[in-house]
């Protein structure tokens, strides 16, 4: 059995993106999230968890400059890259091409802030 998130759900990680002290954690439920759940979604659902993942990027770089934030960030990005690479879906190379940018910069970000490369 597949557990999924509820639009509450996904509306309180939508939510905590915007606030510095839950950002991290709500990342990392989103990166489990496209692990455990992505492959099995409808496309509805794939969408708007694609749209946390828009939000995440454009929280990253607009408000949060410390190292942390940016690693979680990167690894949401690659997790999330990686999984939708492997699922034949609609908008799958503008996707992987959006997440893989996102990685990028992410990535980037932190080894200028002078954390680790993964």
């Amino acid at each position: 059995t597949t557990c999924t998130m509820s639009d509450k759900q996904l509306a309180t990680i939508t939510e905590g993106l915007g606030k510095k002290d839950s950002f991290i954690q709500v990342v990392m439920m989103l990166a489990d999230w496209f692990k455990a759940n992505y492959a099995g979604a409808d496309d509805a659902t794939r969408e708007k968890y694609f749209a946390a993942c828009k939000r995440a990027s454009s929280v990253l770089r607009s408000r949060y400059s410390a190292v942390g934030f940016w690693v979680a960030g990167r690894d949401l990005f690659d997790a999330a890259h990686t999984i939708v690479a492997t699922v034949d879906a609609p908008h799958k190379e503008a996707r992987c091409r959006d997440l893989k940018e996102w990685a990028t910069l992410a990535a980037a970000e932190v080894k200028a802030k002078g954390g680790q490369d993964p």
